[in-house]
């Protein structure tokens, strides 16, 4: 259960659909941190979406979704300081374990850098 602070990660926040997806990885920019890429594009909804792809080479579904929580809550956590106008589709890759901190370190540069990159 979220915390009553809320930090929700509402439907709205999802990058749900393959369209979506498509434009979000066509505005070509790219944030690589270790085990993550991540794809940024500009939006306008007014709040910043997360969509997730993690491949089968990564691990039996248990792990995959096990890193999909962990990207989530990162996200989830970190809402009210990325920038409002931003999609972002993080990539997982094969790696070693690693930690929620990892997660929400990599996922707060990454959204810098490519907020700064796209411009206003």
């Amino acid at each position: 259960m979220p915390e009553q602070t809320g930090q929700t990660f509402p439907r709205s926040a999802r990058i749900r659909s393959r369209r979506e997806f498509e434009q979000v990885f066509a505005s070509g920019q790219v944030h690589r941190a270790g085990p993550l890429v991540i794809h940024g594009a500009r939006n306008s909804i007014g709040q910043c979406r997360l969509g997730l792809a993690v491949g089968r080479r990564v691990g039996h579904a248990p792990r995959r979704n096990s890193l999909k929580r962990r990207a989530r809550e990162a996200f989830r956590c970190l809402r009210h300081e990325l920038p409002a106008d931003l999609d972002l589709v993080v990539v997982i890759r094969p790696h070693a374990p690693s930690t929620p901190i990892d997660f929400s370190a990599a996922l707060r540069d990454a959204a810098n850098s490519l907020n700064n990159r796209l411009g206003t």
